[in-house]
């Protein structure tokens, strides 16, 4: 029967070949010693009583002892030199400090790509917590800013011994807002934290062209926008409804968000991809996204420009959900140029299934 992978990878076979050698080399060294002792006591001693022949053999056993002891040490001293030092850096980033390395490990193969692996380790690790500090870091001034409007609103109604009504509706009006905007805020958070666990999506087909047409005549009452949707593909795709309806709304949200009202141009198409993939496209007229900035604009709380600063009610969340989304289908998500010079972002979808038996849907340009 042949071993399990378990028992087979707990010593790489280089390294089990080196041992044994190590072990045949010094079984070798003490036998001949050995060998050697017992002959010579036997030759200069061979007229002796046995008593004599039992010192030579106990001689015998201690130098062959003595000469495995001493490879032994050796041996371990080799091989156990590198693992004290991974050791000695994991005492420290277990204290608190990830900068430690372990460079210059000599020995074998297998050493070597255990220092490599902990070394990678370590650096997503920093990066890692890097990424938690400033995460929270942007939580808590996305926090503050609100809850110093609240506060300030407030005390102004406070320090008025007599507020007229159209005072306090002013000052309810605003702090309703700023509520709102943490409740908001706090959900995405949420959002993304479950985004992390297994049970974030409850996979079901979804009828893409039926779906598309619900999601998109809610969304054209958003705004007052010219709103244009393309052909969409008759088939199913696998995924979560709630979650894929969630990422486009704030994708066209966010196309809204930076459009001029009226005149605006906010336009999804929907395309299969041949490996069984569909594609969301939503392109706008606005002030577009700078190619530097194309890759980070999915990050949280990340802004390009004044365009997109809090006074727009944004929280800066949005296009992180929609990669979070992606990743959970594991699909893909990238921003570019549209056709119109403004923001174009395409998001990628596996598990769509065309329909061969129905046309594609034609739906109506929607104003």
């Amino acid at each position: 029967m042949a071993p399990s992978p378990r028992s087979r990878g707990l010593l790489p076979r280089s390294l089990r070949w080196r041992l044994a050698a190590w072990v045949a080399v010094t079984v070798t060294v003490s036998s001949l010693i050995t060998f050697g002792v017992v002959y010579l006591g036997t030759v200069s001693r061979i007229d002796r009583d046995v008593s004599g022949d039992a010192h030579a053999f106990l001689l015998a056993v201690a130098l062959t002892l003595c000469g495995a002891l001493i490879g032994a040490l050796l041996i371990g001293t080799r091989f156990s030199r590198p693992l004290r030092r991974m050791a000695d850096v994991a005492q420290r980033v277990d204290a608190g400090d990830l900068h430690p390395r372990i460079h210059g490990v000599a020995g074998t193969n297998e050493l070597e790509v255990l220092a490599d692996a902990f070394n990678h380790m370590l650096d997503r690790l920093g990066e890692a917590f890097a990424g938690q500090r400033a995460f929270v870091a942007d939580a808590s001034h996305e926090l503050r800013t609100p809850l110093t409007v609240v506060r300030g609103q407030l005390e102004l109604l406070a320090s008025d011994p007599a507020p007229t009504e159209r005072e306090v509706r002013r000052v309810e009006r605003l702090v309703g807002a700023e509520i709102s905007r943490i409740s908001r805020l706090v959900d995405d958070l949420l959002l993304l934290a479950k985004a992390e666990q297994t049970e974030f999506l409850r996979a079901s087909p979804i009828e893409t062209d039926e779906f598309v047409a619900e999601l998109w005549d809610g969304m054209t009452l958003l705004a007052c926008r010219r709103f244009e949707l393309g052909e969409v593909p008759a088939g199913t795709l696998r995924g979560d409804p709630d979650r894929l309806a969630q990422a486009l709304r704030n994708l066209v949200a966010n196309a809204i968000e930076h459009t001029a009202a009226e005149e605006g141009i906010v336009r999804m198409t929907v395309q299969p991809i041949p490996g069984g993939w569909v594609r969301f496209v939503v392109e706008d007229d606005g002030p577009g996204i700078p190619a530097d900035q194309r890759d980070r604009v999915f990050d949280r709380f990340h802004r390009t420009d004044s365009a997109r600063d809090r006074a727009s009610g944004g929280t800066g969340l949005g296009l992180a959900i929609v990669r979070a989304v992606a990743q959970a289908h594991g699909g893909r998500v990238c921003a570019g140029e549209s056709r119109f010079g403004g923001a174009r972002i395409e998001l990628d979808l596996p598990g769509f299934t065309p329909d061969q038996s129905i046309p594609t849907a034609q739906i109506a340009t929607a104003h």
